[in-house]
Protein backbone atom coordinates (compact mmCIF):
# COMPACT_ATOMS: atom_id res chain seq x y z
CA UNK A 1 0.00 0.00 0.00
CA UNK A 2 1.57 3.32 -1.06
CA UNK A 3 1.98 6.31 1.21
CA UNK A 4 -0.52 8.29 -0.83
CA UNK A 5 -3.19 5.57 -0.67
CA UNK A 6 -2.61 5.17 3.07
CA UNK A 7 -3.06 8.93 3.51
CA UNK A 8 -6.26 8.77 1.46
CA UNK A 9 -7.56 5.92 3.61
CA UNK A 10 -6.83 7.76 6.85
CA UNK A 11 -8.28 11.04 5.55
CA UNK A 12 -11.47 9.53 4.13
CA UNK A 13 -12.19 7.38 7.16
CA UNK A 14 -11.48 10.17 9.66
CA UNK A 15 -13.52 12.81 7.80
CA UNK A 16 -16.70 10.76 8.05
CA UNK A 17 -16.95 11.98 11.66
CA UNK A 18 -17.67 15.47 10.33
CA UNK A 19 -21.47 15.90 10.55
CA UNK A 20 -21.33 18.19 7.51
CA UNK A 21 -19.85 15.44 5.37
CA UNK A 22 -23.26 13.83 4.96
CA UNK A 23 -24.45 10.35 4.25
CA UNK A 24 -22.98 10.00 0.76
CA UNK A 25 -19.54 10.92 2.02
CA UNK A 26 -19.85 8.35 4.81
CA UNK A 27 -20.86 5.73 2.27
CA UNK A 28 -17.80 6.53 0.14
CA UNK A 29 -15.65 6.36 3.26
CA UNK A 30 -16.74 2.79 3.97
CA UNK A 31 -15.90 1.73 0.43
CA UNK A 32 -12.45 3.30 0.68
CA UNK A 33 -11.98 1.71 4.10
CA UNK A 34 -12.76 -1.79 2.82
CA UNK A 35 -10.33 -1.40 -0.06
CA UNK A 36 -7.72 0.12 2.23
CA UNK A 37 -7.81 -2.69 4.80
CA UNK A 38 -7.05 -5.24 2.09
CA UNK A 39 -3.95 -3.25 1.14
CA UNK A 40 -2.45 -2.85 4.61
CA UNK A 41 1.18 -3.92 4.92
CA UNK A 42 2.37 -6.00 7.87
CA UNK A 43 3.88 -2.86 9.40
CA UNK A 44 0.65 -0.91 9.00
CA UNK A 45 -1.35 -3.70 10.63
CA UNK A 46 0.36 -2.90 13.92
CA UNK A 47 -2.09 -0.01 14.15
CA UNK A 48 -5.02 -2.02 12.82
CA UNK A 49 -7.12 -1.58 15.99
CA UNK A 50 -7.23 2.16 15.31
CA UNK A 51 -8.06 1.51 11.66
CA UNK A 52 -10.79 -0.97 12.64
CA UNK A 53 -12.43 1.48 15.03
CA UNK A 54 -12.53 4.16 12.34
CA UNK A 55 -13.99 1.73 9.83
CA UNK A 56 -16.60 0.71 12.37
CA UNK A 57 -17.56 4.34 12.86
CA UNK A 58 -17.94 4.66 9.10
CA UNK A 59 -20.46 1.84 9.01
CA UNK A 60 -22.36 3.15 12.03
CA UNK A 61 -22.73 6.53 10.37
CA UNK A 62 -24.41 4.82 7.41
CA UNK A 63 -26.69 2.30 9.12
CA UNK A 64 -29.41 4.68 10.35
CA UNK A 65 -29.75 6.30 6.92
CA UNK A 66 -29.75 2.96 5.12
CA UNK A 67 -32.55 1.84 7.43
CA UNK A 68 -34.64 4.96 6.79
CA UNK A 69 -34.11 4.65 3.04
CA UNK A 70 -34.95 0.91 3.08
CA UNK A 71 -31.75 0.21 1.19
CA UNK A 72 -31.73 -3.37 2.38
CA UNK A 73 -28.94 -4.69 0.17
CA UNK A 74 -26.45 -2.10 1.40
CA UNK A 75 -27.70 -2.39 4.98
CA UNK A 76 -27.19 -6.16 4.94
CA UNK A 77 -23.69 -5.64 3.57
CA UNK A 78 -22.89 -3.11 6.31
CA UNK A 79 -24.18 -5.36 9.10
CA UNK A 80 -22.20 -8.32 7.78
CA UNK A 81 -19.08 -6.24 7.24
CA UNK A 82 -19.12 -4.94 10.80
CA UNK A 83 -18.97 -8.55 11.99
CA UNK A 84 -15.92 -9.41 9.84
CA UNK A 85 -13.77 -6.27 9.69
CA UNK A 86 -10.68 -8.30 10.63
CA UNK A 87 -10.96 -10.27 7.41
CA UNK A 88 -10.69 -7.17 5.22
CA UNK A 89 -6.93 -7.43 5.69
CA UNK A 90 -6.91 -10.93 4.16
CA UNK A 91 -6.33 -11.42 0.49
CA UNK A 92 -8.81 -13.30 -1.69
CA UNK A 93 -6.38 -16.23 -1.72
CA UNK A 94 -6.27 -16.59 2.08
CA UNK A 95 -9.97 -15.94 2.80
CA UNK A 96 -11.81 -19.24 2.45
CA UNK A 97 -15.36 -17.86 2.80
CA UNK A 98 -17.08 -15.82 0.12
CA UNK A 99 -19.30 -12.97 1.26
CA UNK A 100 -23.02 -13.78 1.11
CA UNK A 101 -25.24 -11.23 -0.61
CA UNK A 102 -28.83 -10.51 0.36
CA UNK A 103 -30.51 -12.55 -2.44
CA UNK A 104 -28.48 -15.60 -1.37
CA UNK A 105 -29.40 -14.99 2.28
CA UNK A 106 -33.10 -14.76 1.44
CA UNK A 107 -32.90 -17.98 -0.57
CA UNK A 108 -31.24 -19.80 2.33
CA UNK A 109 -33.88 -18.56 4.80
CA UNK A 110 -36.65 -19.83 2.52
CA UNK A 111 -34.90 -23.17 1.96
CA UNK A 112 -34.54 -23.91 5.68
CA UNK A 113 -37.61 -22.02 6.89
CA UNK A 114 -35.83 -19.86 9.47
CA UNK A 115 -36.02 -16.22 10.52
CA UNK A 116 -32.83 -14.16 10.86
CA UNK A 117 -32.86 -11.16 13.17
CA UNK A 118 -29.81 -8.87 13.37
CA UNK A 119 -29.51 -5.91 15.72
CA UNK A 120 -27.06 -3.03 15.68
CA UNK A 121 -26.78 0.07 17.84
CA UNK A 122 -26.78 3.12 15.57
CA UNK A 123 -27.35 6.87 15.74
CA UNK A 124 -31.05 7.32 16.39
CA UNK A 125 -31.61 3.94 18.04
CA UNK A 126 -31.04 0.20 17.71
CA UNK A 127 -31.75 -1.10 14.21
CA UNK A 128 -33.54 -4.45 13.84
CA UNK A 129 -32.96 -6.13 10.47
CA UNK A 130 -35.14 -9.17 9.72
CA UNK A 131 -35.16 -11.80 6.97
CA UNK A 132 -38.20 -13.98 7.54
CA UNK A 133 -38.85 -17.56 6.46
CA UNK A 134 -40.64 -16.33 3.31
CA UNK A 135 -37.58 -14.32 2.27
CA UNK A 136 -39.17 -10.95 3.06
CA UNK A 137 -36.78 -8.29 4.39
CA UNK A 138 -37.57 -5.44 6.77
CA UNK A 139 -35.49 -2.99 8.79
CA UNK A 140 -36.88 -0.80 11.56
CA UNK A 141 -35.60 1.13 14.58
CA UNK A 142 -36.58 0.50 18.19
CA UNK A 143 -37.84 3.23 20.51
CA UNK A 144 -34.97 5.55 21.43
CA UNK A 145 -32.96 4.33 24.40
CA UNK A 146 -34.17 0.73 24.10
CA UNK A 147 -30.70 -0.80 24.27
CA UNK A 148 -29.76 1.26 27.34
CA UNK A 149 -32.91 0.14 29.16
CA UNK A 150 -32.30 -3.47 28.09
CA UNK A 151 -28.75 -3.33 29.47
CA UNK A 152 -30.08 -1.84 32.72
CA UNK A 153 -32.63 -4.65 33.00
CA UNK A 154 -29.91 -7.22 32.34
CA UNK A 155 -27.72 -5.76 35.09
CA UNK A 156 -30.67 -5.77 37.50
CA UNK A 157 -31.20 -9.48 36.85
CA UNK A 158 -27.50 -10.19 37.43
CA UNK A 159 -27.36 -8.15 40.64
CA UNK A 160 -30.53 -9.76 41.97
CA UNK A 161 -29.08 -13.21 41.35
CA UNK A 162 -25.87 -12.34 43.20
CA UNK A 163 -27.79 -10.87 46.15
CA UNK A 164 -30.41 -13.62 46.38
CA UNK A 165 -28.72 -15.17 49.40
CA UNK A 166 -29.40 -11.99 51.36
CA UNK A 167 -32.59 -10.55 49.82
CA UNK A 168 -34.39 -13.54 48.35
CA UNK A 169 -35.78 -13.90 44.83
CA UNK A 170 -36.45 -10.73 42.81
CA UNK A 171 -40.10 -9.69 42.61
CA UNK A 172 -41.66 -11.63 39.73
CA UNK A 173 -44.38 -9.06 38.99
CA UNK A 174 -41.79 -6.31 38.70
CA UNK A 175 -39.70 -8.41 36.33
CA UNK A 176 -42.81 -9.14 34.25
CA UNK A 177 -43.59 -5.44 33.95
CA UNK A 178 -40.05 -4.44 32.94
CA UNK A 179 -39.73 -7.30 30.46
CA UNK A 180 -43.12 -6.51 28.89
CA UNK A 181 -42.19 -2.84 28.47
CA UNK A 182 -38.97 -3.79 26.69
CA UNK A 183 -40.88 -6.04 24.32
CA UNK A 184 -43.48 -3.34 23.66
CA UNK A 185 -40.70 -0.92 22.65
CA UNK A 186 -39.39 -3.24 19.95
CA UNK A 187 -40.17 -2.30 16.34
CA UNK A 188 -43.03 -4.18 14.69
CA UNK A 189 -40.78 -6.35 12.51
CA UNK A 190 -38.89 -7.67 15.56
CA UNK A 191 -42.15 -8.38 17.40
CA UNK A 192 -43.50 -10.36 14.46
CA UNK A 193 -40.29 -12.36 14.20
CA UNK A 194 -40.09 -13.19 17.90
CA UNK A 195 -43.79 -14.04 18.21
CA UNK A 196 -43.81 -16.29 15.16
CA UNK A 197 -44.96 -19.78 16.11
CA UNK A 198 -43.09 -21.71 13.44
CA UNK A 199 -39.55 -22.08 12.18
CA UNK A 200 -36.19 -21.39 13.76
CA UNK A 201 -35.01 -17.95 14.90
CA UNK A 202 -31.37 -16.92 14.66
CA UNK A 203 -30.19 -13.82 16.52
CA UNK A 204 -27.15 -11.85 15.43
CA UNK A 205 -26.77 -9.14 18.05
CA UNK A 206 -24.09 -6.63 17.16
CA UNK A 207 -21.35 -5.39 19.46
CA UNK A 208 -22.11 -5.29 23.18
CA UNK A 209 -25.73 -6.32 22.56
CA UNK A 210 -24.51 -9.93 22.31
CA UNK A 211 -25.34 -10.44 26.01
CA UNK A 212 -28.83 -8.88 26.09
CA UNK A 213 -31.44 -11.20 27.70
CA UNK A 214 -33.81 -11.81 24.79
CA UNK A 215 -35.10 -14.90 26.62
CA UNK A 216 -36.34 -12.58 29.37
CA UNK A 217 -38.59 -10.47 27.18
CA UNK A 218 -42.26 -10.91 28.08
CA UNK A 219 -45.07 -10.89 25.52
CA UNK A 220 -48.57 -9.90 26.59
CA UNK A 221 -50.08 -12.88 24.79
CA UNK A 222 -47.59 -15.70 25.37
CA UNK A 223 -45.55 -14.78 28.45
CA UNK A 224 -41.80 -15.26 28.75
CA UNK A 225 -40.17 -15.49 25.34
CA UNK A 226 -37.64 -18.06 26.58
CA UNK A 227 -40.47 -20.47 27.42
CA UNK A 228 -42.11 -20.07 24.02
CA UNK A 229 -39.11 -20.88 21.83
CA UNK A 230 -35.33 -21.04 21.70
CA UNK A 231 -33.57 -18.27 19.81
CA UNK A 232 -30.18 -19.47 18.59
CA UNK A 233 -27.46 -16.85 18.74
CA UNK A 234 -25.05 -16.46 15.86
CA UNK A 235 -22.33 -13.94 15.03
CA UNK A 236 -23.39 -13.20 11.43
CA UNK A 237 -25.39 -14.57 8.53
CA UNK A 238 -22.15 -15.77 7.04
CA UNK A 239 -21.59 -17.93 10.12
CA UNK A 240 -25.22 -19.09 10.04
CA UNK A 241 -24.77 -20.33 6.48
CA UNK A 242 -21.67 -22.22 7.60
CA UNK A 243 -23.24 -24.02 10.59
CA UNK A 244 -26.89 -24.51 9.55
CA UNK A 245 -26.29 -28.12 8.47
CA UNK A 246 -23.53 -29.03 10.95
CA UNK A 247 -24.27 -32.22 12.87
CA UNK A 248 -22.06 -34.10 15.35
CA UNK A 249 -20.35 -37.08 13.75
CA UNK A 250 -22.05 -40.41 14.51
CA UNK A 251 -19.31 -42.62 13.09
CA UNK A 252 -17.78 -43.22 16.52
CA UNK A 253 -19.89 -41.55 19.17
CA UNK A 254 -17.85 -40.29 22.12
CA UNK A 255 -17.91 -37.53 24.71
CA UNK A 256 -15.46 -35.65 26.91
CA UNK A 257 -17.03 -34.86 30.31
CA UNK A 258 -15.06 -32.79 32.83
CA UNK A 259 -15.82 -31.78 36.43
CA UNK A 260 -13.97 -28.68 37.61
CA UNK A 261 -12.74 -28.01 41.16
CA UNK A 262 -13.99 -25.51 43.70
CA UNK A 263 -16.85 -24.82 46.07
CA UNK A 264 -19.56 -27.47 46.01
CA UNK A 265 -17.29 -29.97 44.28
CA UNK A 266 -19.33 -32.97 45.45
CA UNK A 267 -22.40 -31.64 43.64
CA UNK A 268 -20.33 -30.73 40.57
CA UNK A 269 -18.91 -34.25 40.40
CA UNK A 270 -22.34 -35.81 40.95
CA UNK A 271 -23.81 -33.76 38.09
CA UNK A 272 -20.94 -34.70 35.74
CA UNK A 273 -21.32 -38.37 36.68
CA UNK A 274 -25.08 -38.21 36.06
CA UNK A 275 -24.51 -36.71 32.60
CA UNK A 276 -21.87 -39.30 31.75
CA UNK A 277 -24.20 -42.12 32.86
CA UNK A 278 -26.93 -40.86 30.53
CA UNK A 279 -24.46 -40.54 27.65
CA UNK A 280 -23.03 -44.02 28.18
CA UNK A 281 -26.51 -45.55 28.40
CA UNK A 282 -27.19 -44.08 24.95
CA UNK A 283 -24.14 -45.83 23.48
CA UNK A 284 -21.77 -42.88 23.71
CA UNK A 285 -18.31 -43.73 25.06
CA UNK A 286 -16.29 -41.47 27.34
CA UNK A 287 -12.87 -40.15 26.49
CA UNK A 288 -10.24 -40.61 27.70
CA UNK A 289 -10.20 -44.15 29.13
CA UNK A 290 -13.98 -44.41 29.62
CA UNK A 291 -14.01 -41.97 32.54
CA UNK A 292 -14.74 -38.35 33.30
CA UNK A 293 -11.94 -35.82 33.72
CA UNK A 294 -11.81 -34.78 37.36
CA UNK A 295 -9.40 -33.96 40.18
CA UNK A 296 -5.85 -35.05 39.29
CA UNK A 297 -6.94 -36.18 35.81
CA UNK A 298 -8.10 -32.69 34.83
CA UNK A 299 -5.65 -30.02 33.73
CA UNK A 300 -5.48 -27.58 30.86
CA UNK A 301 -3.29 -29.97 28.87
CA UNK A 302 -5.43 -33.08 29.45
CA UNK A 303 -8.63 -31.22 28.60
CA UNK A 304 -7.25 -29.77 25.37
CA UNK A 305 -5.69 -33.11 24.41
CA UNK A 306 -8.99 -34.93 25.02
CA UNK A 307 -11.17 -32.59 22.96
CA UNK A 308 -8.58 -32.76 20.17
CA UNK A 309 -9.60 -36.40 19.61
CA UNK A 310 -12.80 -35.45 17.77
CA UNK A 311 -15.50 -36.23 20.36
CA UNK A 312 -19.17 -35.90 19.44
CA UNK A 313 -19.84 -33.91 22.61
CA UNK A 314 -17.82 -31.73 25.02
CA UNK A 315 -19.23 -31.14 28.52
CA UNK A 316 -17.75 -29.08 31.35
CA UNK A 317 -19.45 -28.81 34.76
CA UNK A 318 -17.82 -26.52 37.28
CA UNK A 319 -16.96 -22.92 37.98
CA UNK A 320 -16.66 -20.23 35.36
CA UNK A 321 -15.89 -16.60 35.82
CA UNK A 322 -14.72 -13.36 34.34
CA UNK A 323 -11.66 -11.26 35.10
CA UNK A 324 -9.50 -8.59 33.44
CA UNK A 325 -8.51 -11.09 30.73
CA UNK A 326 -12.12 -12.05 29.98
CA UNK A 327 -14.12 -15.24 30.64
CA UNK A 328 -12.49 -18.39 32.00
CA UNK A 329 -13.24 -21.97 33.09
CA UNK A 330 -11.47 -23.17 36.24
CA UNK A 331 -9.90 -26.54 35.36
CA UNK A 332 -7.59 -26.90 38.35
CA UNK A 333 -6.14 -24.82 41.15
CA UNK A 334 -3.68 -23.30 38.68
CA UNK A 335 -5.22 -23.89 35.23
CA UNK A 336 -7.83 -21.74 33.53
CA UNK A 337 -9.22 -22.32 30.06
CA UNK A 338 -9.66 -19.17 27.95
CA UNK A 339 -11.52 -18.82 24.65
CA UNK A 340 -8.21 -18.10 22.91
CA UNK A 341 -6.97 -21.58 23.92
CA UNK A 342 -9.50 -23.07 21.49
CA UNK A 343 -8.11 -21.27 18.43
CA UNK A 344 -5.64 -24.11 17.73
CA UNK A 345 -8.42 -26.59 16.93
CA UNK A 346 -10.23 -27.44 13.70
CA UNK A 347 -13.02 -29.88 14.53
CA UNK A 348 -14.05 -32.17 11.69
CA UNK A 349 -16.74 -33.94 13.71
CA UNK A 350 -18.81 -30.82 14.57
CA UNK A 351 -19.15 -31.61 18.29
CA UNK A 352 -21.86 -30.21 20.53
CA UNK A 353 -20.50 -28.26 23.52
CA UNK A 354 -22.16 -27.68 26.89
CA UNK A 355 -20.51 -25.48 29.54
CA UNK A 356 -22.55 -25.73 32.73
CA UNK A 357 -20.98 -23.00 34.83
CA UNK A 358 -21.60 -19.41 35.91
CA UNK A 359 -21.09 -16.47 33.51
CA UNK A 360 -18.92 -18.39 31.02
CA UNK A 361 -21.32 -17.29 28.30
CA UNK A 362 -20.46 -13.61 28.68
CA UNK A 363 -19.17 -12.27 25.36
CA UNK A 364 -16.77 -9.32 25.49
CA UNK A 365 -16.74 -7.19 22.34
CA UNK A 366 -13.42 -5.69 21.29
CA UNK A 367 -14.47 -4.08 18.02
CA UNK A 368 -13.69 -5.07 14.48
CA UNK A 369 -16.17 -7.94 14.59
CA UNK A 370 -14.26 -9.76 17.36
CA UNK A 371 -15.84 -11.19 20.53
CA UNK A 372 -13.90 -12.85 23.35
CA UNK A 373 -16.35 -15.71 23.84
CA UNK A 374 -16.35 -19.49 24.27
CA UNK A 375 -19.40 -19.90 22.05
CA UNK A 376 -17.98 -17.72 19.25
CA UNK A 377 -14.60 -19.49 19.48
CA UNK A 378 -16.12 -23.00 19.47
CA UNK A 379 -18.32 -22.30 16.44
CA UNK A 380 -15.36 -20.74 14.63
CA UNK A 381 -13.31 -23.94 15.00
CA UNK A 382 -16.08 -26.27 13.87
CA UNK A 383 -18.52 -27.02 16.71
CA UNK A 384 -22.15 -27.48 15.69
CA UNK A 385 -23.52 -25.62 18.72
CA UNK A 386 -22.65 -24.43 22.21
CA UNK A 387 -24.97 -24.31 25.23
CA UNK A 388 -23.60 -21.92 27.82
CA UNK A 389 -24.77 -19.69 30.66
CA UNK A 390 -24.19 -15.95 30.52
CA UNK A 391 -25.44 -15.53 34.09
CA UNK A 392 -25.11 -17.06 37.55
CA UNK A 393 -26.54 -20.56 37.82
CA UNK A 394 -27.95 -22.22 40.94
CA UNK A 395 -27.48 -25.78 42.17
CA UNK A 396 -31.03 -27.13 42.13
CA UNK A 397 -32.10 -25.65 38.78
CA UNK A 398 -28.75 -26.62 37.24
CA UNK A 399 -29.11 -30.25 38.32
CA UNK A 400 -32.67 -30.32 36.97
CA UNK A 401 -31.56 -28.76 33.67
CA UNK A 402 -28.85 -31.36 33.14
CA UNK A 403 -31.15 -34.25 34.03
CA UNK A 404 -34.01 -33.09 31.78
CA UNK A 405 -31.77 -31.94 28.92
CA UNK A 406 -29.79 -35.16 28.57
CA UNK A 407 -32.86 -37.33 29.02
CA UNK A 408 -34.26 -35.66 25.89
CA UNK A 409 -30.98 -35.52 23.96
CA UNK A 410 -30.04 -39.17 24.49
CA UNK A 411 -33.28 -40.95 25.39
CA UNK A 412 -35.86 -42.50 23.10
CA UNK A 413 -36.94 -39.03 21.97
CA UNK A 414 -33.46 -38.09 20.70
CA UNK A 415 -34.51 -34.46 20.31
CA UNK A 416 -32.41 -31.75 18.64
CA UNK A 417 -30.63 -29.48 21.10
CA UNK A 418 -32.97 -26.50 20.61
CA UNK A 419 -36.16 -28.42 21.37
CA UNK A 420 -34.50 -30.36 24.21
CA UNK A 421 -33.43 -27.08 25.81
CA UNK A 422 -36.89 -25.56 25.44
CA UNK A 423 -38.57 -28.55 27.13
CA UNK A 424 -35.95 -28.55 29.90
CA UNK A 425 -36.55 -24.84 30.51
CA UNK A 426 -40.29 -25.41 30.78
CA UNK A 427 -39.72 -28.24 33.27
CA UNK A 428 -37.47 -26.03 35.41
CA UNK A 429 -39.96 -23.14 35.25
CA UNK A 430 -42.65 -25.35 36.81
CA UNK A 431 -40.42 -26.00 39.80
CA UNK A 432 -38.64 -22.62 39.84
CA UNK A 433 -40.93 -20.00 38.19
CA UNK A 434 -38.56 -17.05 38.56
CA UNK A 435 -36.59 -16.56 35.31
CA UNK A 436 -33.29 -16.10 37.18
CA UNK A 437 -33.38 -19.89 37.54
CA UNK A 438 -34.40 -21.13 34.09
CA UNK A 439 -33.23 -18.42 31.65
CA UNK A 440 -29.46 -18.66 32.19
CA UNK A 441 -28.51 -21.26 29.55
CA UNK A 442 -28.49 -19.82 26.03
CA UNK A 443 -27.79 -21.59 22.76
CA UNK A 444 -25.31 -20.61 20.07
CA UNK A 445 -25.13 -22.33 16.70
CA UNK A 446 -27.36 -24.95 15.10
CA UNK A 447 -30.50 -25.66 17.19
CA UNK A 448 -31.17 -28.76 15.05
CA UNK A 449 -27.93 -30.48 16.12
CA UNK A 450 -28.56 -33.97 17.52
CA UNK A 451 -26.49 -36.57 19.29
CA UNK A 452 -27.95 -40.07 19.20
CA UNK A 453 -26.71 -43.61 19.39
CA UNK A 454 -26.69 -45.36 16.04
CA UNK A 455 -29.40 -47.76 17.20
CA UNK A 456 -31.59 -44.88 18.42
CA UNK A 457 -31.47 -43.32 14.96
Amino acid sequence: MTASSWTRLATEVARQRDPLAGFEHARRATQVAEEGMAGLSEFERINRDLVKSRIEMSYLSCIANLTRRSEHNELFHALEAMRRIDRFSQSAETSLITEIDLPSAKALAKKHGFTYLATQAAPGGTVFFVIDADGDVTAETAVGGWAERAFHFSREIDNAARAMEFFGEPDLNRLNSQAASLFDELPSNAKRALESESGLIFLSMGGDQHNLPIELLFTRAGGWLGLQRVCARIRSFEELATIIERQPSTNSLSAVVAAGPGEGYEKILASAESISTQLVSAGISLRPADQILAEGRLSLWTFLDSIDREPSMIVFVGHGGYDASGPFLQLSATDRLRPADLAQFRFDGAPMAHLECCTAGQSVYFGGGYWNSYAVSLLAVGASCCLVSNRIIFGGPSELLCSELYARLTGTECLPIGLALLEARRKIAKAFPNPVFWAAPVLYGNPLAQICSITAQ
